[in-house]
């Protein structure tokens, strides 16, 4: 029986704060990208995932409707 020392659970934070494509050109920030980003973390091993969503500019927005879209793709994935 493994003990709670060999537990391990794996956060991947998508998106940071602050970044833009500019400064890292793999960052994700539609929903479709970030829900890409989400699901290639969780086929690798993931069990939480940490993200921001973003505006048309890239800035960091709290838009309800964005961050619906990119949960519902993720989960869509599971359910599929």
């Amino acid at each position: 029986m493994a003990s709670m020392q060999d537990k391990l659970i794996v956060s991947a934070a998508l998106t940071g704060s602050s970044p833009t494509k500019a400064q890292i050109p793999a960052l994700p920030v539609t929903p479709e990208e970030i829900a890409e980003a989400a699901i290639a973390c969780w086929n690798a091993g993931a069990a939480i995932v940490h993200l921001h969503v973003r505006d048309e500019n890239e800035r960091m927005i709290c838009d309800p409707v964005r961050f619906a879209k990119a949960v519902e793709l993720i989960a869509a994935v599971e359910a599929g």
